[in-house]
């Protein structure tokens, strides 16, 4: 599986430095701007591209079909993609950790509660991220599945900006609810992660190459 992650890191090796570009861009304006929350979509921005790429890359070298023919099994090949995933989303929360926390640093005073939200939801959207899209691109291929991965990750969008402009006044917890809610919502992101990995490896593991 440790194979199967460094291969895909080695073929990436010249695109892992523009990416490493754009972290800079991002960090950049969030100095300049004042505001460490321009960093919080490092996370996603790593998971999303990686992950496309990665599948992009072996999908026109035809990777599945030599890699197959190694002694390793579909499913380490499915868990390898995933490790490699969130591996980039856990590294883009490092990343964007390193750089809010330097812009709270030289503006002003840390606020730990800002940065820990702001790691949270880097870790959170790179997770919801790769959970959506590798089942999609292990369906439909890479070029198919970017028009399902937008209608995905646009309606969902569209409800939400629709419910805000609405009016409509947010529902009320209560505070024993409120409590509960974290750990709720940390589970149902692992329910996600866990049922889009066994999706995932049923369709690879009757897939033709």
């Amino acid at each position: 599986m440790v194979g199967l992650m460094l291969k895909d890191l080695l073929t990436m090796r010249r695109y892992l430095k523009s990416l490493l570009g754009v972290c800079v861009l991002l960090g950049a304006m969030g100095f300049i701007l004042k505001s460490p929350s321009y960093v919080s979509g490092v996370g996603g921005v790593t998971s999303f591209l990686v992950c496309m790429v990665s599948f992009s890359y072996d999908e026109n070298c035809k990777w599945d079909a030599y890699g197959l023919t190694l002694p390793v099994t579909r499913k380490t090949c499915v868990q390898a993609k995933y490790l490699l995933s969130l591996a980039m989303v856990l590294l883009g929360a490092l990343v964007s950790a390193l750089i809010a926390g330097g812009i709270m640093a030289y503006w002003e005073s840390i606020d730990w509660m800002e940065l820990l939200s702001l790691v949270g939801s880097t870790m959170v959207t790179g997770i919801v991220i790769i959970s959506l899209m590798i089942p999609c691109i292990y369906k439909l291929g890479v070029e198919r599945s970017r028009l399902a991965i937008m209608v995905v990750f646009l309606v969902p969008m569209g409800v939400f900006l629709w419910y805000l402009g609405s009016g409509l006044a947010l529902p009320t917890l209560s505070p024993w609810m409120g409590k509960l809610l974290p750990g709720m919502f940390a589970l149902l992101l692992v329910l996600l992660l866990w049922g889009s990995y066994l999706v995932s490896r049923r369709i690879y593991e009757k897939k033709e190459f």
